[in-house]
């Protein structure tokens, strides 16, 4: 759905102008749009006078669904852009559980795993269904089946999930692994001299091995140690809390 000033309404898709004041294109970090998450927001925070008697909301001097261009042009925007995508995302989002895939349970599936080896164009990935579920509304499209579309920039989307986990320092590191890591890149060309090397079986030269690399061994012990499995974690000098890290037995 959408408004262009100067020009009346434009029908969306389905030929629809008939939506009650709340035909406008996306406004918000979100691009929050559409009759019913107008609705909700403007039933929430905006001004909803006359519903269960709610007169207290924080914008009560607005109408999100009469003018929800107002998101834009408030002189409150630079926080209310932000506000009414947290408010969608908690409320479309976050909320999602249909009995078969709950976003809360498949954060902490994921969040148990490895974030960055999981993460791969030819697999379908946490990112993918919360994408889908995000433009479509259901996390396995395609969700219409009158209308089936798939997940649109799927590629895109997962390069820029990695990149945002990286500028943020996710998975958070645990102090151990971060002195480990910090140790074991300064010896970084050591390591590989000496350790990840391989013997030829008919020539018997050793040379750096090509199966054995050093970024993919500190991500598996990063993994191990941090994250683990059955509650078991590969020692690199842990503590009885995070910050008592032994370095040198976790080196031997």
């Amino acid at each position: 759905n959408g408004m262009t000033r100067g020009m009346g309404i434009v029908p969306s898709r389905s030929g629809r102008t008939d939506v009650e004041g709340c035909c406008w294109w996306g406004r918000g970090a979100l691009h929050t749009k559409g009759v019913c998450s107008l609705g909700k927001i403007n039933y929430y925070l905006g001004n909803a006078k006359g519903f269960d008697g709610r007169s207290n909301n924080r914008y009560s001097d607005m109408n999100f669904c009469n003018d929800p261009e107002a998101i834009c042009t408030d002189p409150r925007t630079m926080k209310l852009r932000w506000e009414v995508a947290l408010f969608e995302w908690v409320e479309r989002i976050q909320s999602y559980d249909d009995g078969k895939w709950s976003y809360i349970k498949q954060l902490h599936s994921m969040m148990e795993g490895d974030l960055f080896s999981e993460l791969r164009f030819e697999r379908t990935h946490f990112i993918d269904s919360v994408g889908s579920l995000l433009t479509q509304g259901c996390p396995f499209p395609p969700c219409d089946k009158n209308n089936q579309q798939r997940l649109h920039m799927s590629r895109e989307r997962k390069s820029n999930f990695r990149l945002i986990l990286e500028a943020l320092g996710l998975p958070i590191k645990s102090t151990a692994f971060r002195e480990m890591e910090s140790y074991l890149a300064s010896v970084k060309q050591t390591f590989e001299d000496v350790v990840l090397r391989s013997k030829h079986p008919k020539h018997k030269q050793t040379y750096q091995s090509y199966r054995y690399h050093f970024s993919d061994f500190m991500e598996s012990l990063r993994l191990m140690s941090d994250v683990g499995f059955d509650g078991k974690q590969f020692f690199i000098g842990q503590g009885s809390n995070d910050e008592e890290v032994d370095i040198n037995a976790g080196m031997l």
